[in-house]
């Protein structure tokens, strides 16, 4: 493919912060709440402690909304044929707020991928949110970038190499924690191969092959159970932003 050829897993010049194909957000985690709304969901809600592999709302349940406070949690598939993670949630973000507002169920479960604090936050603190012209206007757009988020992951999985599908993910995972740095870095989770596999669209002995492969490049060290990656893993990840990107892309409809 494409990529593969211009853009493969050695040492290069390019570099790019973020990997983005259609908009400005980046895929597998949505980006956190305003930290105004962040406010008013912890002023309201109740702090809860949850176990990693613990439920916290099973598929078809609405009226529940949560807003992660540490850890990582999950939206979980399990109604199709082969389990699937369209997002992980870090701290920062609510889950439950579309359910809520929609009043629908969706078949969809939540679940905590390590220890973790949730705040359990009553249904009608978010229209007391929606209630406020400013709050209203950061949550729309707020609720758009998660949706663009989504799409962003749903793309990558269909068009992106396993390998840079799993590079992505790994820096989500750092971004979304404050970690990215430009040398080694642990990865912030305990996540199986299993459980990467679920977001990228993997199978486990796919991800642990990766993962070998890279160990062999000296891109990734294993420390125990975790991982820690070098920033190397991350260049030349694709942007549309990103001008060298631009220029290099093929051009479809010509």
């Amino acid at each position: 493919m494409y990529i593969e050829e211009h853009f493969d897993d050695q040492h290069t010049s390019l570099e790019v912060e973020f990997m983005r194909q259609m908009f400005t957000v980046g895929p597998y985690i949505p980006p956190p709440d305003p930290q105004s709304i962040i406010d008013v969901l912890k002023t309201h809600g109740t702090p809860r402690r949850v176990r990693r592999g613990d439920l916290l709302k099973a598929a078809e349940e609405s009226g529940r909304l949560f807003l992660v406070e540490e850890g990582l949690c999950c939206y979980l598939s399990t109604c199709t044929p082969h389990p699937y993670i369209p997002f992980l949630m870090t701290p920062g973000c609510t889950m439950g707020d579309i359910t809520t507002l929609g009043h629908r169920n969706y078949a969809i479960e939540w679940r905590a991928l390590s220890d973790s604090t949730i705040i359990v936050v009553p249904s009608r603190v978010l229209e007391d949110v929606l209630a406020d012209p400013t709050l209203r206007a950061l949550k729309i757009q707020h609720l758009i970038s998660k949706e663009e988020s989504s799409l962003e992951g749903m793309s990558a999985n269909f068009t992106l190499e396993p390998a840079i599908r799993l590079r992505v993910l790994f820096q989500r995972l750092l971004e979304a924690t404050g970690t990215l740095s430009d040398s080694w870095m642990p990865i912030p989770y305990r996540l199986t191969a299993e459980c990467l596999g679920m977001v990228v669209n993997l199978t486990r002995a796919n991800v642990s092959r990766l993962i070998s492969e890279w160990g062999h490049q000296e891109l990734i060290h294993r420390m125990g159970q975790d991982l820690e990656v070098h920033a190397d893993l991350f260049k030349n990840l694709p942007d549309w932003q990103s001008k060298s990107w631009r220029e290099q892309a093929p051009t479809r409809f010509s």
